[in-house]
């Protein structure tokens, strides 16, 4: 019977670029849907070994102006 390979366990959450990319798009869509063009993007963070990937928007309050 061949050996079941161990999966490592994850040690915290963390935001793939992927993820990030699919929420500033889903964000985006959400506030076009409204009426409103707001700028989406995403940066890398990176916090000793953690790479971490933000969404930001120039939206002031969690709302366009």
């Amino acid at each position: 019977m061949p050996e079941k390979k161990k999966r490592k366990k994850q040690t915290g959450k963390y935001i793939t670029k992927k993820m990030a990319q699919e929420t500033a798009l889903n964000i985006q869509a959400y506030w076009l849907n409204k009426g409103y063009l707001i700028q989406v993007w995403v940066e890398k963070i990176t916090i000793g070994e953690a790479r971490d990937y933000a969404v930001r928007s120039n939206m002031q309050n969690g709302k366009p102006y």
